[in-house]
């Protein structure tokens, strides 16, 4: 189990028995105007759990410094979306709320938008930013991740993690297709 951060790398721990018990409940409504844009809503609960033997290692891993965790997440999510886009651009913006009482709530707010652009037949231009913010700033680890978590990476550094509050990045990667190889029954 990933307990903390070190060095901008995961630290983990190994033991016999089971790190973390996790219990999700979700209800979650999609709603696409048109073929690009899509609402997403997704409102659920969450009862996680990890070993003693974390606690004692990082007492920070989750608010309060408890053992287990209950709280509730709420998100919505704006997207024009194109899953590998070759011409034009792609933004993704979403709010999330966890928790409703004031020692375990939480909110983050975060964008990714990407322009590709044709330089030629088979060549594409592929620009990538993205930030996240969270409030009110915390100590403790399940709320700090931020670089290195999901979509938030930057390529070469897949290993490093960075936590935080706010972070914003950018990606730059040029795509230059070498060959074509087509299966058919």
């Amino acid at each position: 189990l990933n307990y903390a951060t070190a060095n901008n790398k995961q630290a983990f721990f190994r033991g016999e028995d089971i790190m973390r018990k996790t219990m999700r409940a979700e209800l979650a409504y999609s709603w696409r105007p048109d073929n690009k844009q899509r609402h997403y809503f997704r409102v659920g609960y969450n009862d996680q759990e990890i070993s003693d033997s974390i606690i004692k290692i990082n007492p920070h891993y989750y608010p309060l410094g408890v053992q287990r965790f209950r709280y509730p997440d709420f998100s919505y999510y704006n997207t024009d979306y194109i899953y590998y886009p070759l011409k034009g651009w792609m933004l993704d913006v979403g709010i999330t709320k966890r928790g409703i009482n004031k020692e375990t709530h939480l909110w983050q707010a975060n964008i990714r938008a990407v322009y590709v652009k044709p330089l030629a037949k088979k060549t594409f231009l592929h620009l990538e930013g993205f930030a996240a913010v969270r409030t009110p700033v915390n100590n403790n680890f399940f709320d700090q991740r931020l670089f290195g978590y999901g979509y938030f990476f930057l390529r070469g550094l897949e290993y490093n993690v960075v936590d935080g509050n706010f972070g914003a990045a950018c990606k730059t990667t040029l795509h230059q297709q070498v060959g074509k190889f087509i299966l058919h029954n």
